[in-house]
């Protein structure tokens, strides 16, 4: 959709007519007719108004005439591709016919009507496809990406545009699959994978550097700015937009300007920095308005609406999303119309009227059920939690926590920050050698010019051989790069599935003893229960927070090992007695109310060269993994030996047992996974995961044997020193 230039074709007004426009028309079509959308609408009105011939050349032009009215007036625009249509069904025109249709469609799209806009689109690929028009099917299918992802279908929009990539590497139109690649970037943004994002940003960029297209360069450098706002590298969002911001000089296509200035924005306000955030949302405004855009106006002031609240300016805030609340009528964006509804309800809450905003969060609410939306929902839910709260409806307010706790460890993602900063760092690197390296060679160039005879001879030579060397060692860097590429998108995929493996699982475990806790509490403090009935429940409370205190513990060692590796590591001579004695001691309680009986049988003198507080944990989950699943008056026994280089430790119970599927994934972690002990104690086997990777940090190894109903005893071997 490209906005009119400035420049006129002039038709002579003469008395030949319209025969003289005709032939005019058929010599200029071939230079003109690709691109007429580039013409101003006085100038293609002129055209078809001096012609009165009505053939293909005719259709065309009117297709591109109704395209031109986009910003200018879409009730012509609407006319003029019904008009299109209609002649060119009479003269059996299809591709004229289809794309009058999806111009029609456009007009559609512009008055955020997107089920009608689709159908056009339909309409006209099926036509473009049976009459094999790849343009026409690349552009209408491209289209149809575009509303998938205004209607948040992310997932239907990369099929779309990688349907359309596909068509463009048919004509070998390697601009149009750069912004295909971009696009699949922000629609993988959108859904939250950063690492699949950037790797579409990396390959277009390529692709506009070797073009030279210094707007798909700009738009690269934004949408990689936006992504590190939102991972909250503030340095490298600011590089990254002040880099774009250089590259654009305020001309072009007006949605494409204001796409950048609401892009910017966001980087701006992502970065807090919510004054220059301001400037560009009221440009991006301004712009849209000078066009009746009314898709970019909403957008632009729901964007103003979220920073003024951001700033704590409450009242400008409301201003704001009113005045997107009137204008939603004309968009039918139902996600601005959650930022909205929300928005309003944020500000009524936080200004003490609670009863009042409740029935705004409600609507929002209802609209993102409706829609999936569970970033919105979960604003919702907490929100509504509070207000219910606020005016003492605690019914609610704990159903909503409850809906809001459930969807907070699913919008959890991993931070794969610095995998994506060391990617941009090394790329930007390599880009601006690049850079001066051009730049270098060219002053060469025009020195080496002014030479004459031999010396111009042997400087091509020494450039020869040069260029030789340097394309070398570029192929070199490339496959490097490339292998880098491919190992870093490799570990990020496993980091991202591992993550959401065990965060899964977690939530179960997390989730649990909290609300039960928060539920106990607040019956408590509404004399729901009497203080009697409290102390006769406290025992389960207490054990459910000791599950829960050595989960965190488990689970913030877990991170700590993760994030650190083998720096986290400080190996010393431990005596393993003493730590294993500390840990039974902690023990205690539990295991005199199971009548449990344990025997410490490790020498005094038995030592391992480890990390003291990762044994520590090691022998601490053990042990609590054994008196679990040993039933009441059972028996445990811990005995130890130096074999050779190695120091093994053997803790045995009389426990239920494991079958061999259990011994097999049980250093693993799965949903399915959680298990009970043998009087309700519950758990996920994240302790014994830690148990198997400290283990391993520590060289050392870990060995399990069990049947079921006989015991379980794990062996576990640290080198003796």
């Amino acid at each position: 959709m490209k906005a009119g230039k400035t420049n006129h074709i002039k038709i002579p007004s003469t008395k030949f007519g319209s025969l003289f426009t005709a032939v005019l028309i058929l010599i200029l079509s071939s230079v003109f007719l690709n691109d007429l959308s580039a013409q101003p609408i006085d100038s293609l009105q002129n055209i078809l108004n001096s012609n009165s011939i009505k053939d293909t050349t005719r259709v065309r032009l009117m297709a591109k005439l109704a395209h031109s009215y986009r910003d200018a007036n879409l009730d012509s625009m609407m006319a003029i591709s019904r008009r299109g249509v209609f002649l060119a069904e009479r003269i059996k025109f299809d591709n004229g016919k289809a794309a009058c249709i999806k111009e029609l469609g456009t007009s559609y799209s512009a008055k955020n009507m997107y089920d009608t806009t689709l159908a056009y689109y339909k309409q006209a690929l099926k036509i473009f496809e049976e009459t094999h028009e790849l343009i026409g099917q690349r552009e209408t299918i491209q289209s149809m990406a575009n509303i998938y992802g205004r209607q948040l279908k992310y997932g239907l929009a990369i099929e779309y545009h990688q349907k359309s990539m596909e068509l463009s590497l048919q004509l070998n139109d390697k601009n149009s699959v750069g912004l295909t690649l971009v696009k699949i970037g922000t629609n993988y943004s959108e859904l939250g994978n950063y690492s699949e994002s950037i790797r579409y940003y990396l390959d277009a960029s390529k692709i506009y550097e070797k073009e030279k297209n210094n707007t798909g360069i700009l738009m690269c450098l934004t949408s990689i700015a936006n992504v590190y706002s939102l991972l909250n590298n503030y340095k490298k969002a600011e590089e990254y937009v002040n880099k774009s911001l250089a590259l654009q000089d305020g001309r072009g296509d007006k949605h494409d300007l204001i796409s950048f200035y609401v892009d910017v924005g966001a980087v701006y306000t992502g970065i807090k920095k919510y004054n220059n955030g301001l400037i560009f949302f009221n440009k991006a405004f301004r712009l849209a308005d000078s066009i009746g855009d009314d898709y970019w106006k909403n957008v632009s002031l729901a964007d103003l609406a979220e920073t003024y609240y951001n700033m704590g300016n409450l009242d400008s805030a409301i201003v704001k999303y009113r005045a997107c609340i009137t204008n939603l009528e004309a968009t039918n964006d139902e996600y601005v119309t959650t930022v909205a509804y929300t928005g309003i309800g944020k500000v009524l809450v936080k200004k003490g009227q609670a009863k009042e905003g409740i029935p705004f969060l409600l609507r929002s609410y209802d609209i993102a059920q409706k829609n999936a939306l569970r970033d919105v929902i979960f604003e919702n839910a907490e929100e509504l939690s509070k207000a219910y709260e606020l005016i003492k409806d605690y019914e609610k307010a704990l159903a909503f926590r409850k809906v809001y706790e459930d969807n907070k460890d699913s919008l959890f993602n991993e931070k794969s920050e610095r995998h994506i900063q060391q990617l941009q760092f090394d790329y930007q690197l390599e880009k601006n050698k690049t850079i001066a390296h051009n730049k270098s060679e060219r002053q060469t160039t025009i020195i080496l010019s002014m030479m004459a005879g031999l010396a111009l001879f042997v400087a091509i030579i020494v450039l020869l051989y040069k260029s030789r060397q340097h394309e070398k060692n570029n192929k070199e860097k490339s496959i490097a790069f490339a292998n880098e590429i491919k190992q870093q998108a490799l570990k990020l995929e496993e980091l991202n599935s591992f993550k959401d493996k065990t965060f899964s699982v977690l939530s179960h475990d997390l989730r649990g003893p909290i609300s039960g806790f928060t539920s106990t509490m607040a019956m408590l403090d509404q004399k729901e229960i009497t203080q009697e009935e409290f102390n006769e429940i406290r025992p389960e409370i207490n054990k459910q927070l000791d599950s829960l205190n050595l989960l965190l513990e488990n689970l913030l060692g877990w991170s700590k090992n993760h994030m650190q590796g083998e720096a986290s590591v400080k190996p010393e001579q431990l005596n393993l007695s003493s730590i294993v004695a500390g840990n039974i001691t902690l023990f205690e309680n539990t295991v005199s109310k199971k009548n449990i009986s344990i025997h410490n049988n490790i020498p005094t003198d038995l030592s391992a060269y480890a990390d003291k507080g990762q044994v520590d944990i090691i022998f601490r989950n053990l042990l609590n993994n054994a008196i679990k699943f040993t039933s009441p008056d059972g028996t445990i026994v811990l005995t130890g030996k130096t074999t050779g280089n190695n120091t093994i430790v053997s803790i045995a119970d009389t426990g239920v047992g494991m079958t061999a599927n259990q011994i097999k994934n049980i250093f693993g972690i799965a949903p399915d996974k959680s298990t009970y002990g043998t009087e309700g104690e519950k758990g996920i086997g994240i302790g014994l995961l830690l148990c198997y990777e400290f283990v391993k940090v520590n060289n050392g190894d870990i060995t399990v044997t069990s049947k079921p109903g006989e015991g379980t005893t794990f062996n576990v071997i640290l080198p003796s020193g």
